[in-house]
């Protein structure tokens, strides 16, 4: 067992984006990428050491993500609740730490190589300001970790009865908000700044945010070729 465990979270109906894709949203391109296998080739430089489970469809178009991650599942429940998804998949984990990473979003090597390093036995990557590359100013959490020290306060809270809606804990927010109460030392919250351009694609309106993520990558790719060129 590898000392922490990286679930790419991808089986989602994505019923919002109707019939404007014809490809999963997490597989759209960047740079002419796949955006999840551009994820799992990112996750390779900054934790090498870790293992890369995909959560996905049992379908062909995802062949080259089941190819490139060191074992895949298919949650037998897909649901909407991200809460809900961590009680199906709890029996999956190992004796590693987990990460667990929206396969929707475009990441950023720096906001990666903090939720799957942070120190602390709770970390969530969270949208703390308007993003200066999108224009999404929307509160997000795209990624949450969890160390092995700190499964048992997640079942915990995994095992909570669910009274009624408004008590359900259904969304990282959610998680965030009990996490904050109950083991505030223990919680890191990285908030990304707007010069960081990680954002995730719910919406159609979102589909312009990866062309201008798209577009922001090819002028650091120039700017890095010409300082290259010029030695510096």
């Amino acid at each position: 067992m590898r000392d922490t465990q990286i679930f790419l979270l991808a089986q989602g109906s994505q019923t919002r984006m109707q019939s404007l894709l014809d490809t999963p949203k997490q597989l759209i391109t960047l740079q002419g990428e796949p955006m999840l296998l551009r994820t799992i080739r990112l996750l390779r430089k900054v934790r090498p050491d870790s293992e890369l489970i995909a959560v996905i469809p049992d379908l062909p178009v995802w062949d080259a993500v089941k190819a490139g991650v060191d074992r895949w599942i298919t949650q037998t429940n897909p649901t909407y609740y991200q809460m809900d998804i961590l009680r199906n998949m709890r029996s999956t984990f190992g004796s590693a730490s987990s990460v667990f990473l929206h396969g929707d979003v475009m990441w950023s090597s720096e906001a990666l190589h903090k939720i799957a390093n942070t120190q602390k036995d709770f970390g969530f990557c969270v949208r703390g300001e308007w993003n200066i590359v999108t224009g999404n100013g929307r509160r997000e959490v795209y990624g949450f970790a969890v160390s092995s020290k700190g499964y048992p306060l997640l079942d915990s809270i995994l095992q909570q009865p669910l009274v009624t809606p408004c008590f359900t804990v259904k969304l990282l927010w959610d998680l965030v908000a009990q996490l904050q109460e109950v083991a505030f030392e223990d919680t890191e919250i990285i908030r990304l700044p707007g010069s960081d351009y990680t954002d995730d694609i719910d919406f159609p309106d979102d589909l312009r945010g990866a062309d201008f993520v798209d577009e922001f990558l090819q002028k650091q790719e120039a700017v890095s070729l010409w300082r290259g060129a010029c030695g510096k």
